[in-house]
């Protein structure tokens, strides 16, 4: 019994979404006949070979209409359901398109927020890096400055460290680098108190110069970081921008669906 009372339900469900939902033309009304059609040849064979053996002509009529019914409007309601979303897709289109565009633009919008971040990290480690720098180097300056005025020949040995300072910017980075391990390997193994204080002065200015090529490369750096993070900060507003755009477009499209929903639907 009550699946009789579901299938009742169900054709006064289809019966009032078809007739009030649906504005038909010539193109779906010609379709509704087909499947009017088809329905009726379908429900007569089932009653014919199914439900009636030896049928009398009355009795197999009515089961033939009663059969029809439910098969026309399930079946018309399925033909209309497919013309609604063949009218429908240009708005799923343009959703799907716009959805695709946000999610580009949100992961664009991501991505240039790590990449700040990745930025100023290394800029926090280059300003660590540069402070730890600049005090070895203020150290190094320090201990050449002690050596000028030690004996009492600071106008002598300020003309040293100017030479050693043009023989060592003379060295490219590797060859700098080898010069100082020398010196600092001679510094272990001299006895002499006056040599080890030379060579002391000589690995800080060694020391200094390399400290200077360290500085121009870490503001090299830096700069480049700024410019960086500058073009990024640029990248992530015009995405920001351009996502907005498309959230009130599909804000938009998102309405005309629901208008055209909302309203009866005409079919061709």
């Amino acid at each position: 019994m009550w699946l009789l009372a579901l299938l009742f339900a169900g054709m006064l469900l289809a019966t009032l979404r078809l007739t009030t939902r649906y504005e038909y033309g010539p193109r779906s009304v010609r379709r509704l006949r087909l499947v009017l059609a088809g329905s009726l040849v379908l429900a007569f064979a089932v009653a014919r070979f199914f439900v009636f053996r030896n049928p009398e002509p009355f009795p197999l009529a009515l089961a033939t209409v009663g059969l029809t019914v439910p098969l026309f409007l399930f079946s018309a309601l399925v033909v209309v359901e497919l013309l609604r979303k063949e009218k429908q897709r240009v708005y799923d289109e343009r959703l799907e398109e716009l959805k695709r565009r946000e999610q580009a633009l949100l992961a664009e919008v991501e991505e240039t927020v790590l990449l700040t971040r990745r930025e100023l990290r290394r800029q926090e480690e280059l300003e660590a890096s540069g402070r730890d720098g600049l005090r070895r180097l203020d150290d190094c300056r320090s201990q050449v400055e002690a050596w000028k005025r030690e004996g009492g020949a600071a106008r002598i040995r300020s003309l040293k460290v100017e030479e050693w300072e043009a023989e060592f910017r003379a060295l490219d980075p590797r060859a700098l680098d080898e010069r100082r391990l020398a010196l600092e390997a001679e510094l272990q193994t001299a006895a002499d108190p006056e040599r080890r204080s030379q060579l002391k002065a000589m690995v800080a200015v060694a020391r200094l110069v390399a400290g200077d090529d360290e500085t121009e490369e870490t503001v090299g750096e830096s700069k480049r970081i700024e410019r960086s993070v500058a073009d990024l900060a640029r990248r992530r507003r015009a995405a920001e921008e351009a996502l907005a755009g498309v959230r009130n477009e599909l804000r938009e499209w998102r309405g005309r669906l629901a208008d055209f929903l909302a309203k009866e639907i005409h079919l061709d």
